[in-house]
């Protein structure tokens, strides 16, 4: 058996597989609150003030046990104490109650009842007294380590005079699960990224909405509620950075996009969320995120952006190499293939130079030569990483043909800085030229024709 909290509260029977949900506002914050406080004893005058705030019923304590015996019998074993009749140990807490008004009445009829009769008034003293040693050996029985025969049999809403308790026995609580899982990931998080990413999916498909959804009317059930979700947005956090660290980052965008939208104020995932567009090659974009939370930051809280996410724009500005993306991690639970052939350092390096050739733009009349893929700077680039220029490129080049990885490394994270840039180049280039064409059209001279591209280069 299961108690669900991470969502609207509920009872899951692992046997049947029957959902046992709680009847009324009342029953479900009851038992949330009893479920958030599982193994420790909370008095009556707690569960009163959660259910009913500040202004409790008249028969509130009363109305308190109809509740909890009502859940009881939800449950497939009923908490009772052996030795102890279950009318006596559910009535404790009543007497116990100390509103005041009870306690008064009794007093007084006691008192009254002394002054007429004193062989009876000393009668029921002895009675009295032995029936709260009778309650307090109760309380005591059901707050000791074994709490009797009957905790073996299952979970259980104990009385405790002056309160109750809920024992899980054998039972466990869907919170638990997922702290447990959590915590799984997070310990391999640094060495397994992919496995860490599938455990934290885990538990997060545990939530099956808000905390104690529909069950927050008191100090018990906010206080968990706020706490479960805090532990919510860091498993979160530590999900995405897992799916960073193993190369995922394009799959984990849709996601941050919502998160900034529903946490605006939380500058981990912006973080997040810019270092995955870069790695995409969508630098403009990444920027963009930064002025966006940098907007909502000043204009709700007057503060600007901590200095993890400024340093974050400033490496994206530099191109810094140490955002390079890892190589993907392939999924721990993916069915195991044949890995193909490697290619050799000098297809790779070729293929993408050929990849940068081809989405070099066409020069522009706006557009000195050079500043662009098709000018001389670009092509002593590329002539340097093929090493088909002289100098430093070529010895770069040779080196790169004689098979050193660390060396083809780092010409693919040059050559996808240099990609990145062009990007960025034609974008800038198609502005200027609409700019160049609005006014040309708004004063009425006829726009000059294009410069003739220059002629490529001859193979060297």
């Amino acid at each position: 058996m299961q108690f669900r909290i991470l969502g609207p509260v509920e009872i899951h029977d692992g046997r049947t597989g029957r959902r046992i949900l709680p009847a009324g506002a009342k029953q479900r914050a009851l038992l949330g609150a009893l479920v958030a406080m599982a193994g420790h004893h909370v008095s009556v005058a707690r569960l009163i003030d959660e259910l009913w705030g500040e202004h409790p019923p008249a028969g509130a304590a009363n109305a308190l046990q109809a509740h909890v015996a009502r859940l009881r019998r939800l449950l497939p074993a009923p908490g009772t104490v052996p030795g102890v009749p279950a009318s006596a140990a559910a009535a404790a807490p009543v007497a116990a109650h100390g509103r005041g008004r009870g306690r008064g009445r009794a007093a007084a009829a006691h008192t009254g009842t002394a002054a007429r009769t004193p062989a009876a008034a000393a009668a029921r003293t002895a009675a009295g007294a032995g029936a709260a040693a009778g309650a307090g050996a109760a309380g005591a029985a059901a707050e000791g380590s074994g709490a009797g025969a009957g905790q073996g049999a299952g979970a259980g809403i104990w009385t405790c005079p002056p309160g109750y308790v809920l024992r899980l026995g054998t039972a466990d609580t869907d919170a638990a699960h997922f702290h447990q899982l959590t915590a799984q990931g997070r310990r391999i998080a640094a060495h397994e990224p992919a496995r860490a990413a599938e455990l934290l999916r885990r538990a997060l498909s545990l939530w099956r909405g808000p905390a104690l959804e529909g069950s927050i009317g008191g100090d018990i059930c906010a206080a968990e509620a706020t706490r479960l979700e805090e532990h919510r947005l860091a498993a979160l956090e530590l999900l995405h950075d897992a799916c960073l660290r193993a190369g995922r980052h394009g799959e984990i965008i849709g996601e941050l996009e919502e998160l900034t939208g529903d946490h605006p104020m939380r500058e981990r995932f912006y973080d997040q969320l810019m270092l995955a567009l870069y790695r995409c090659g969508r630098q403009a974009e990444a920027l963009r995120v930064y002025d966006r939370a940098r907007k909502r930051l000043v204009n709700e809280l007057g503060v600007e952006p901590g200095p993890v996410l400024r340093e974050r724009m400033e490496a994206i500005l530099r191109h810094d190499a140490a955002l390079t993306a890892p190589a993907p991690t392939a999924s721990p639970t993916a069915s195991l293939t044949a890995a193909p052939s490697a290619p050799s350092a000098a297809a790779v390096v070729s293929g993408a130079v050929l990849q940068a050739r081809a989405l070099a733009p066409a020069p522009s009349p706006l557009c000195a030569r050079g500043a662009v893929a098709g000018g001389d700077g670009l092509s002593l680039s590329l002539n340097t990483v093929t090493g088909t220029g002289t100098g430093t490129g070529a010895g770069m080049g040779a080196g790169a043909g004689a098979g050193a990885g660390e060396t083809v490394l780092s010409l693919g994270s040059e050559i996808a800085r240099l990609h990145h840039r062009i990007e960025s180049l034609r974008v800038q280039q198609r502005q200027l030229l609409r700019r160049f064409e609005a006014l040309t059209a708004a004063t009425g001279h006829p726009a000059p024709a294009p410069a003739p591209a220059p002629a490529p280069a001859p193979a060297s």
